[in-house]
């Protein structure tokens, strides 16, 4: 009995346990099953395979896979695959079918400089200038969208991007000048960008609108903000209360209502310490890597509203101060960058994410700083609990640490051989004896995958020379448990007419085989790999 014989459903049951590459055999080899090796259950069980692995689509605007038809699936599938399994074996090329150039030049805000921008999808842009403008730009016309000018300077900390309801979330900070101590006052704003929805040829049905969603204030040092769940209107924050050494979580459980939740955890804060914030179902959870291990600590949101108050004013931080000495590694981080699956999904993805930390190890002598790279992938919880367990609502927060488990948990890829990342001042150059802030590295990630502008160490160029580096980290794979290792650096080709020396912002869109960056003379790069 041949294949072509079977019933769908078994042969459906056959393919999934088929690569790309073995469906793509069978359209040249089995002409019986070609009909139903391009059937879109086929095409959409590779489509979650690639995502199971933290593989983006490349989908265009507010795209979802659902909303894709058979062809535009396939054809999304292909490029995403081929992305995947080149960029471990080679450097991204210009991408060649792109004309006249495999790049774009796009104008920021005339007579403005970037302060901060990222890619919203494929089709925008959003960004700050360091005068206080938020500006949408469309990357196809190079045209300004919509733009907010709050009147004073503001500094843009977070953004979220949310498909269901066309929508971009952002929160924008006002920055005191003077020392960061417990009685700092911080302002806070809200703000959301809405996108119409589209008309039928695709193009947007009037320029998207920024709306003030909520403003609010915090006392003490924040370290960040995270918007949890837009669509709950769930906001938190943590704040370093520096006369005891801990973290305090700061919560609007519905920022519609002028209340918050203000909770002193305990947990101690060490010069090495990484943090991010995760909302899994009801709980939050305190996620914190240090050198050698990686805790959690879990928060559900009913035993919070505890302890929720009226937001008439800033939280209230008391404590008695404690000397505490911090002893610095010889590798400390630098920067920790905290990525999860903001693209589009299917139904049944598993809830992963991923940890791209910049250590750096500083030589009094010289003055120069040495980097290297560690990334992985991690789930909450850690670890296999009773999911009763995390509801649980106990005095104090349960945390679930291990020491490196040597799974697929904490598995560790490595830059491993040092560079000198280049890094650039987001102020004015300061005066010979003015403090400033610490210089801001010139990396971007995404999953898998970290792009910086690095100086070219050949002794034979010029001691400024730069590059632009690109490095692709194995896929996440829960069945692999398996030890981590290092991997292969490349260079990216660049335009002449882009000068590495005038870089001010990066970022990277692996759905896309996009590099971003924005330079002193107010433009905007978009190379396009393949």
């Amino acid at each position: 009995m041949g294949l072509q014989t079977l019933p769908y459903d078994l042969l459906l049951n056959i393919a999934a346990y088929l690569s790309v590459y073995d469906v793509h055999a069978l359209h040249l080899t089995c002409k019986s099953l070609y009909d139903f090796s391009i059937t879109r259950p086929v095409y959409r069980q590779l489509a979650t395979d690639l995502l199971k692995r933290c593989r983006a689509l490349p989908l265009k605007g507010f795209q979802r896979p659902m909303e894709l038809t058979t062809s535009q699936l396939i054809r999304a599938v292909n490029k995403a695959t081929r992305n995947e399994h080149a960029w471990r074996r080679r450097a991204p090329r210009p991408i060649r079918r792109r004309a006249p150039l495999w790049y774009r030049v796009v104008r920021s805000p005339p007579e403005e400089e970037v302060d901060w921008l990222s890619p919203i999808t494929s089709s925008y842009t959003l960004c700050a200038t360091k005068s206080g403008k938020v500006v949408c730009w469309d990357i196809q016309t190079d045209t300004c969208l919509a733009e907010w000018t709050p009147g004073e300077k503001w500094e843009l900390w977070k953004c979220r991007v949310e498909f269901e309801t066309r929508s971009v979330y952002f929160t924008m900070a006002k920055v005191p000048s003077g020392s960061y101590d417990d009685a700092q006052i911080m302002e806070f704003i809200l703000m959301r960008l809405r996108f119409p929805e589209p008309l039928a040829n695709g193009a947007l049905n009037g320029p998207p609108t920024f709306n003030h969603v909520t403003c609010f204030k915090t006392k003490g040092v924040v370290m960040n903000v995270f918007l949890l769940d837009p669509v709950a209107r769930l906001l938190s924050s943590y704040i370093w209360i520096s006369t005891s050494n801990t973290i305090a979580l700061y919560l609007l459980p519905d920022w519609s209502k002028d209340e918050y939740v203000f909770i002193d955890t305990g947990i101690q804060c060490s010069v090495s310490s990484n943090w991010s914030c995760i909302l899994l179902d009801k709980t939050i959870v305190v996620h914190c890597e240090e050198h050698e291990s990686l805790s959690q600590y879990f928060y559900p949101v009913a035993l919070l509203m505890a302890h929720i108050r009226p937001a008439a004013k800033a939280p209230t931080i008391s404590g008695h101060h404690r000397d505490k000495s911090l002893s610095v590694p010889s590798w400390y981080p630098e920067s920790a960058h905290f990525v999860r699956q903001w693209w589009p999904a299917l139904h049944g993805m598993p809830r992963v994410s991923c940890t791209v930390v910049l250590m750096a190890s500083h030589d009094p002598i010289t003055h120069k700083t040495r980097f290297i790279l560690a990334q992985h992938y991690f789930r909450v919880p850690m670890l296999d609990v009773d999911p009763d367990w995390l509801h649980f609502p106990s005095k104090t927060a349960p945390s679930s640490s291990s020491k490196f488990p040597d799974t697929h948990l904490m598995k560790l890829w490595y830059v491993s051989t040092p560079f000198e990342i280049v890094c650039v001042l987001d102020g004015p150059e300061p005066e010979p004896d003015e403090d400033t802030d610490r210089p801001r590295p010139l990396i971007a990630v995404d999953f898998g995958h970290a792009v910086w502008i690095e100086y070219d160490e050949d002794p034979d160029l010029d001691p400024e020379a730069k590059l632009l580096r690109f490095v692709t980290f194995p896929p996440y794979d829960d069945h692999d448990g398996g030890g981590g290792s290092g991997s292969e650096v490349r260079t990216l080709d660049i335009p002449d007419e882009l000068d590495l020396d005038t870089v001010e912002t990066i970022n990277i869109d692996q759905s896309q085989g996009a590099v971003i960056l924005s330079v002193k003379e107010g433009k905007i790069f978009i190379l396009c790999y393949e």
